[in-house]
């Protein structure tokens, strides 16, 4: 059965002691995290070139991101 929503769906994995202040910090501003980030991303698409403000923490995050599945855990030794 195909989606009933508007848009399509998106999944991203922020760690959580990144996700949980940030939307906190929304919340206690009256928005939610949706809002949150479709302003960010309207922000960059009004003008593209303040992606380049981020580069460096983009960059930072890309390097510290794991690539591919986990592995699978050991059994427990006997």
């Amino acid at each position: 059965m195909t989606s009933q929503h508007r848009y399509t769906n998106r999944n991203y994995r922020p760690a959580d002691d990144e996700y949980d202040p940030a939307k906190a910090a929304f919340e206690a501003a009256g928005h939610n995290m949706n809002v949150a980030v479709r302003a960010f991303l309207r922000w960059i698409n009004e003008d593209p070139r303040r992606v380049a403000e981020f580069s460096d923490l983009m960059q930072a995050i890309d390097d510290e991101t794991p690539r591919g599945r986990p592995k699978k855990k050991a059994p427990p030794a006997e």
